[in-house]
Parts: C-alpha cells; sequence; structure tokens
C-alpha cells in the first residue's frame, strides 16, 4: 500500500503546513504582500528569526514578530539565528528584538 504525501512529512511537516497558512492569512491582514526588502512579488516565503526546531506549535511558529516575508534572492541572504538576520528584525520589527542582539558574540 503507498503511503499518502501528507504521512510521508510527519508531525513538524504538517505544523509547517499549517503555520504556513496561518502566516498567509496573517501578511494579507496586515498588508504586507511584497518582499520585505526589496518589495518584489515574485514566490513570497516567511523568514524566521530563529530555527524552527524553536517551536511546537503551529501557532508560535505563525507569529509575525518572529517572521518577515521575503522572495528568494533575499531569503537567501540572512541565515536563521545569525546577526544579520537579528538586525534586519530589529529594522523591520522594531525594539522587540534588541535584547536578542545583545547575546551575540
Amino acid at each position: 500500500m503507498k503511503r499518502s504525501w501528507i504521512k510521508k512529512i510527519g508531525r513538524q511537516g504538517k505544523i509547517n503546513i499549517e503555520a504556513n497558512r496561518i502566516l498567509k492569512e496573517k501578511y494579507k491582514e496586515a498588508g504586507i504582500n511584497s518582499c520585505e526588502i526589496c518589495g518584489s512579488k515574485w514566490e513570497l516565503h516567511p523568514h524566521h528569526k530563529h530555527h524552527r526546531y524553536y517551536y511546537k506549535t503551529a501557532e508560535e511558529l505563525a507569529d509575525l514578530k518572529e517572521s518577515v516575508l521575503l522572495c528568494p534572492l533575499c531569503h537567501n541572504k540572512y541565515m536563521p539565528d545569525s546577526k544579520d538576520t537579528l538586525e534586519l528584525f530589529l529594522k523591520l520589527r522594531g525594539k522587540e528584538n534588541d535584547k536578542n542582539l545583545r547575546n551575540l558574540p
């Protein structure tokens, strides 16, 4: 018997799919419909401040303060948990991310 693709992705994959659905709705409600760096509307993806394994539920993963919407070119410039990424979040999401910058080497 063949397994469906949804069974192959596992629990974390299902959480990511649900989180992406929630994020799409939140971005739409917030009026964010283009790359937050360059303004491109080409194939947009959420970029998270930290690696996704820090989150346990789709609601935690779908927090707008923890993600920005980027095109693939801008997305590839930033690695989660890097100083550049945290500075990007400080610029785009405000002072609440400032405490994370102080913890970097």
